[in-house]
């Protein structure tokens, strides 16, 4: 029993779970945040991303599989190698990040089953639970949770299990809306002892779920803490950007977040977030009520986007939402569009822009009759002599047009030739 033991959990165990280490690390590493959205409680990346770990996942399943093969002990349905328990979890989990989730629910469904009696089983049943969440079935993660959350009260599960499990659960309710239950668990798992990085990721998550509930004074409180914690260049730049846009015009406390984001336009590293700033300094001149300036702010968002393009979305619908507000349907009805070109179909009020920028397509060419209808009729009602002189006003503002065109492109004509010759040899022979 101790060799099967000491073999199982220092040779063959031990290489699979750093080979599944080394895929996890691996899919944080490449994950891509979306900052438009809530950010996910857990940086698993894309499906893309997890493809790319495939290999290192399969080495874990490999040598978990190695060891229940060669290395169980199991007499009178007892096993007595905990290693084997264990590499069981392993295959679950491996198979989980390969988002074979069938596979993996069958194999945490198999370990609460086999091992019944052993505290494995609240291990397996959080993993099950945080399956059905990504493969969708979330409400089938309900029933597990309040077995979960009454065997943690009784002290019946293990740290890892005690730690994930508020995680999982802020999870569960981002993903059905549920800002105010999401926060609830957020900061019961802020009060438990986190990773940094985890730390980082948990007081963001904080504010911008009381952000999305108007709490804008908590909000600014965990931004605050996320910036406080040293987080990587894209949360802090991040952090300071949403707290723009909670700014407060009625207290001068939040005078600091304007002179950030005024640093900010001067970093020479910000030149590709210039966008993304200006759209801030527009949400602060809204909240200011100042339509005038916070158009100009976010007409420069547009103009300066390099490779964003959910940003200009953003900038885009935000002029058609002012432009809207103020009865100016004909621009708004052109930002909507230009804000369905550049935001994904994905994005989460994508229909409802779609539908709006639809509505404003109708309106804008049923205004266009109603004014041809209007100018037709007061035509109508010109003398013969009105109507000459307001064709010949037409006639002479065409000609006017054209020969300003005209002068245009003489200029324009003069000056290749300057460049050309450069300074001084205009008017000379060509020898």
């Amino acid at each position: 029993r101790f060799y099967h033991k000491l073999v199982s959990r220092y040779n063959t165990y031990f290489n699979g779970n750093e080979a599944f280490k080394q895929g996890v690390n691996q899919l944080a590493q490449n994950h891509k945040d979306d900052y438009t959205q809530v950010l996910n409680v857990f940086p698993y990346g894309s499906e893309t991303d997890a493809m790319s770990i495939f290999a290192t996942m399969d080495r874990a399943n490999e040598k978990a599989s190695k060891v229940i093969l060669k290395h169980s002990m199991s007499f009178n349905n007892v096993e007595h190698n905990p290693w084997v328990i264990k590499s069981y979890m392993l295959i679950g989990k491996s198979r989980f990040f390969k988002r074979d989730y069938l596979a993996a629910t069958e194999t945490f469904d198999f370990i609460t089953k086999k091992y019944a009696s052993d505290p494995i089983k609240h291990d397996a049943n959080l993993w099950l639970a945080k399956t059905h969440l990504y493969a969708g079935r979330i409400h089938k993660s309900e029933s597990l949770f309040g077995i979960l959350e009454y065997q943690i009260q009784a002290g019946n599960t293990s740290k890892n299990v005690s730690q994930m499990y508020p995680r999982v659960r802020a999870q569960y309710h981002i993903n059905l809306g549920e800002f105010d239950d999401a926060i609830k668990y957020v900061e019961m798992a802020l009060e438990q002892k986190q990773k940094h990085k985890d730390k980082i990721r948990l007081n963001f998550i904080a504010a911008q779920l009381y952000q999305r509930i108007e709490n804008n004074s908590k909000a600014v409180e965990y931004y605050q803490k996320a910036l406080k914690l040293n987080p990587p260049y894209d949360i802090a730049f991040r952090a300071k950007l949403f707290m723009a846009e909670c700014y407060d015009s009625r207290s001068g406390e939040n005078d600091f977040i304007v002179r950030e984001l005024q640093k900010m336009l001067k970093d020479a590293k910000n030149k590709d977030y210039l966008d993304e700033i200006y759209y801030a300094l527009s949400q602060i001149e809204l909240n200011k009520k100042d339509t005038i300036k916070a158009v100009e702010f976010l007409n420069l968002s547009t103009s300066s986007s390099t490779d964003n393009v959910i940003q200009k979305g953003l900038s885009f619908l935000k002029l058609g939402e002012i432009h809207f507000m103020q009865k100016k349907y004909r621009p708004a009805k052109l930002y909507y569009d230009s804000t369905i070109v550049f935001l994904p179909k994905t994005y989460s009020n994508y229909v409802n822009i779609e539908e709006k920028s639809k509505v404003l397509n109708e309106l804008t060419i049923n205004l266009e009759i109603i004014e041809l209808q209007d100018s037709l009729q007061k035509i109508s009602a010109l003398s013969e002599k009105e109507l000459l002189a307001k064709i010949d006003d037409l006639i002479r503002e065409v000609i006017r047009q054209e020969e300003l065109e005209k002068q245009q492109k003489k200029d324009e004509e003069l000056a290749v030739m300057g460049q050309s010759f450069g300074p001084g040899m205009m008017g000379k022979p060509v020898s």
